[in-house]
């Protein structure tokens, strides 16, 4: 039989106990089933709340970007600019500036339009003359344009001699992206003071773990067990309480998403949307679950350093 070389052998010896510690620990877990999953269950919980906002959030971004990339302007002309030169207009302008998909408005439509819109029709068509001027409806090309350029190409229109005022609405979308920025930030601090929290929870759980076996670990101690081999159970009690935690934390979060696809849905047709909350995937969760196992681990090492000198 092949012998193995020292240094494999010290790699086996170490990994053998390092199953061993897990195995113990998992067991130490699986006898107060209760207690193991209310710890989890609140790590879970404060998981879920930053990540479900973060999906919140990104959905919302999403669907505020898809309405940007639809860039209308009006173009109000003068009141006594004819069909004709608005059609003369639109061949400028097309050939001119970055518009697309122009359409001249005549005042009579617009007057149509606006007493159907408005549901005051008698009022209107009591009117001895047509207050509104000639429309031309226009898009941007490309669709999305940087807010400098769309600014130079609204006071570049606003110098055309027809053309009496331009309108567009975004300051709306722009008040909606500085919300957005706000909730990020709001919701980033949210998530450190959470990761605080599953912390101080792992750390006072391997603490009160560590007081219930002083006396098992003073045995070791007389014995002749080292340190590592004290610590190595403790430390994976972390690991087990925070890998079930955020696999707990990641099918909470799934499961709101879940309750929330229908609502989310029914806003977004009112809007003539077709959004949906995404499911957090894989490489989000496994990140989630690693940055919190190594937040427990850290938890559990400063602990079990800290009192079982």
């Amino acid at each position: 039989m092949k012998t193995l070389s020292p240094f494999k052998q010290r790699i086996t010896t170490l990994l053998l106990q390092h199953a061993q510690a897990s195995i113990a620990s998992f067991g130490r877990l699986y006898r107060t089933p209760f207690a193991s999953l209310l710890t989890m269950g609140v790590i879970a919980i404060t998981l879920a709340l930053p990540t479900t906002f973060f999906s919140l959030i990104n959905t919302t971004q999403h669907i505020s970007d898809s309405w940007q990339t639809g860039s209308g302007l009006n173009l109000f002309l003068y009141q006594n600019v004819s069909q004709s030169q608005a059609e003369r207009l639109i061949q400028q302008l097309e050939k001119k500036y970055p518009l697309v998909n122009l359409k001249y408005v005549p005042p009579e439509q617009g007057l149509h339009l606006l007493a159907e819109q408005s549901g005051v029709n008698e009022l209107l068509t009591g009117l001895p003359s047509n207050p509104l001027p000639g429309v031309i409806a226009a898009e941007t090309k490309p669709k999305t344009l940087p807010k400098q350029k769309m600014q130079q190409l609204i006071t570049e229109l606003n110098q055309e001699t027809d053309i009496d005022s331009v309108q567009i609405d975004l300051a709306w979308l722009e008040r909606l992206h500085a919300i957005l920025s706000f909730s990020k930030h709001l919701v980033m601090t949210l998530s450190l003071l959470l990761a605080a929290s599953v912390f101080l929870i792992v750390a006072n759980t391997i603490r009160l773990t560590l007081q219930n076996t002083k006396r098992e670990v003073a045995i070791f101690q007389l014995i002749g067990a080292t340190h590592a081999f004290i610590r190595r159970p403790l430390l994976y009690i972390g690991f087990w309480y925070c890998l079930g935690g955020s696999l707990l934390g990641w099918l909470m979060v799934d499961t709101i998403i879940l309750g929330l696809q229908h609502p989310v849905q029914t806003i977004s047709q009112l809007y003539d949307g077709h959004a949906h909350l995404n499911y957090l995937s894989f490489s989000a969760g496994l990140s989630v679950c690693t940055l919190t196992i190594l937040l427990g681990l850290s938890a559990a090492w400063i602990i079990v350093k800290r009192y079982s000198q």
